[in-house]
This record gives structure tokens, sequence and C-alpha cells, in this order.
């Protein structure tokens, strides 16, 4: 890894604000409950959804504080086969060595890697993934 990528990779999610925390606790909540498009919290979906597409480094932050908060394995699960895998899917190669050096800290972290599917990440961003994700489960 080149000294510009390890310093991007090593680069911390912005400094949640109150938004962020509310947006994850809400799509927590939601994820928690039976999924319904008419649950007022279905919004806090779409919302994390739409920043992992078209505002990753906001998602990204979101989806840091989504994973430590998270109450079990399926919820860490739920984290992984959505806004997680959706990063990857869209934007891998600029977050990878990202998730690559929180999963080598973060055991826990590097569980929820283990749910991650492949979908359409490209073939060097699930080489790597798959170098560091914990098993499934």
């Amino acid at each position: 890894m080149s000294r510009r990528a390890l310093r991007l990779a090593e680069k911390r999610p912005l400094a949640p604000s109150a938004e962020h925390q509310a947006l994850a606790a809400a799509w927590l909540h939601y994820s928690a409950g039976k999924y319904s498009e008419r649950d007022p919290e279905f919004e806090a979906w779409e919302r994390l959804e739409d920043l992992v597409f078209h505002d990753p480094e906001t998602g990204w932050a979101v989806i840091d504080l989504m994973w430590r908060d998270a109450a079990d394995d399926r919820m860490l699960a739920t984290i992984a086969a959505g806004p997680v895998e959706d990063l990857l899917v869209r934007h891998g190669d600029a977050f990878i060595d990202r998730v690559y050096l929180l999963a080598r800290r973060e055991p826990r972290f590097r569980k929820l890697l283990g749910a991650v599917w492949r979908n359409g990440m490209s073939e060097p961003v699930w080489q790597k993934l798959q170098s560091i994700a914990g098993p499934s489960f």
C-alpha cells in the first residue's frame, strides 16, 4: 500500500454530528422491527441509502456509528448486507483500505464483514474483503 493510500485508509470517518447519530439510531430501530414502508423510520433507511450512493463519506460516518451500536449479530448482519455491501459495491476502491484497517483493529467489525455478499463488487475489492472478513454467521 502506498503512503497516500495508507493515509486515506487511516482517515477516520467524519466526526459524528447529532444528525448522523439520529440517523444511525433511527436506521437501527427501523431495521430491528418488521420492515414496513409505512413506518415513519423508513425514511432513515432511504436517507442512508442515498448517502451511501451519493455522499459516501457521510454514509461511512453513519455506518461507523451503527455497527458500534448494533445490539446483536442479527443487526450486524443487517448492516453488512445493507449499507456496508452497498458502499463496497458502489465505492469499493475508495473505501476498501479503510474497511480493511478497521477490521484489523476491531474484531466486531471483522465479524460483520463475514456477512457481506459479493454482489457487484470488483474482484480486487472482493479479494481484499475476503482476506480480512470473519467467518459467515
